[in-house]
């Protein structure tokens, strides 16, 4: 019986994974047939995440089994797993200035697994460069499979791995993936084929990725084009700073150039800088939920007491006093996607004013949280669409903010879940700053990829400094 703890899923950088030297196992879906071109459109984030032809974002995640691995169970588990999730039977026809981003399309039946020869690595740094090596050129998304399958062996305790093209892959989409195969792996062991294979009927029931692509494309533009104005008139506020715009069509009174958003203090970049990342906890259990209470009392969400302490603390470093950001709405509204493998996420604006104190900022940024999301509802493609040529991007990245409580994702509080699970992704070079937020039964954490400049590592590592202080003084006390 396994009795570790709930499944807490840290969010990590590929530097900071725990790389125990082993054995590095891999398998790889291989296509008996060149995948073919699909009717159903790309989604909306994925025609703008293929757009730019340069290298891509991947997902990876990790999780502990005891012993060393029992690779014909573990293939046994990936082959019972990859017919379940159509986003896995996916890759990508390459865009150009003429051809848009095309979906193509493998049959479950016709994917067979094959298992590379394994590669003992008796070094932690080694075996880091050679994931982010296997992952990045497995998990490339014009081609069969854009994901990776493998682990690390040891004696005592060993390691799960697997790594996605962010096409395919969202927060939730981790979790599914190492709460499912966690299972079928254990099934595997205890009872051979049969019992893997029961236990995949077992499973809750995946909802479709593709049909989800196809209702987004079928939205209809009379339900998103009232929402247009709300969108232009953020990403022109977001671009304020930028040279009026001539060749705009006259929204109102602002014929300006739009842009999306940026940190708020000026980190003087004149390019991409090397990556920077940073990985904190902030709170633990206790005060966490006390946050919550406080918060609910005061008649916001946890999201808001946590965009708070950001606007404050880039008003306070002499940034702007009103902070513009994006943030990620899942779109998982239909129980049936609740299971679905995919990148089912939508993109949301959000205003935040630095006012007097934390409680009103909080305030202000819970009706940020609400308006946005009414927002998100618009594809973010049609977005870039309705903007023209008046959206006119001075960087590559764009100041993100993301709140994931993986408690509330599938397998997030199961006591017979993985154990010491993890996401992490590669650090690339950036010309902005994201965060990310997490709570897990261990309490609070932020995950931060910024550009590592001599005055990006000082003055970002300020804000956060002053993020994680503002934060531990909402927490209300007793």
């Amino acid at each position: 019986m396994n009795t570790a703890p709930p499944q807490l899923m840290r969010l990590l950088f590929l530097d900071n994974l725990d790389a125990e030297p082993g054995l590095l196992l891999e398998w790889s879906a291989v296509a008996g047939s060149e995948p073919r071109p699909t009717a159903t459109p790309p989604t909306s984030n994925q025609s703008i995440h293929l757009a730019n032809r340069g290298p891509t974002t991947w997902l990876g995640a990790y999780f502990e089994v005891p012993g060393a691995i029992d690779a014909t169970a573990l293939g046994a588990a990936f082959g019972a797993w990859i017919p379940r999730h159509d986003a896995l039977h996916c890759c990508f026809g390459p865009a150009d200035a003429q051809t848009p981003v095309s979906l193509r399309l493998v049959a479950d039946t016709d994917i067979r697994l094959t298992a590379r020869a394994p590669i003992p690595v008796s070094d932690a740094e080694r075996l880091r460069a050679l994931l982010a090596a296997r992952l990045d050129r497995a998990c490339s998304p014009s081609r069969f499979p854009p994901y990776f399958l493998g682990a690390v062996s040891r004696r005592e305790t060993s390691s799960v791995v697997v790594g996605f093209d962010h096409a395919i892959c969202d927060a939730w989409s981790i979790a599914i993936a190492v709460t499912e195969l966690d299972a079928l792996y254990r099934a595997a062991r205890r009872r051979g084929h049969d019992g893997v294979a029961a236990l995949a009927r077992r499973l809750p029931e995946p909802g479709s990725f593709l049909s989800y692509a196809a209702g987004e494309a079928a939205l209809p533009s009379a339900a998103t084009e009232p929402l247009l104005r709300g969108w232009r008139d953020f990403l022109y506020a977001a671009g304020a700073d930028l040279p009026r715009c001539r060749d705009t069509p006259n929204h109102g009174d602002m014929p300006k150039y739009g842009d999306l958003p940026r940190f708020p203090i000026d980190l003087g970049l004149t390019e991409r800088a090397p990556f920077g990342g940073d990985v904190r906890p902030l709170l633990g259990p206790v005060a966490t939920d006390a946050l919550h209470r406080g918060a609910r009392a005061n008649g916001h969400s946890l999201f808001a007491a946590l965009l708070a302490p950001v606007a404050l603390a880039a008003a306070e470093s002499g940034g702007r006093t009103m902070t513009d950001l994006v943030f990620p709405v899942h779109t998982r509204r239909e129980p049936l996607h609740h299971n679905t493998f995919g990148w089912l996420v939508a993109n949301a604006p959000a205003r935040i004013p630095a006012l007097r104190d934390f409680t009103t900022t909080a305030l202000a940024a819970e009706a940020a949280i609400r308006a946005g999301r009414r927002l998100a509802r618009v594809p973010a493609s049609r977005v870039i669409a309705a903007m023209g040529p008046s959206l006119r991007r001075t960087r590559r990245d764009l100041f993100t903010v993301s709140y994931v409580d993986y408690r509330r994702l599938p397998g997030g509080t199961s006591r017979t879940g993985p154990r010491n699970a993890a996401q992490f992704s590669r650090g690339a070079p950036a010309d902005d700053v994201q965060l990310w937020f997490t709570r897990t039964e261990e309490g609070l954490a932020l995950r931060t990829r910024f550009p590592a400049t001599p005055s990006g590592r000082k003055i970002v590592g300020e804000f956060l400094d002053q993020v994680a202080e503002t934060i531990t003084a909402a927490v209300p006390p007793g």
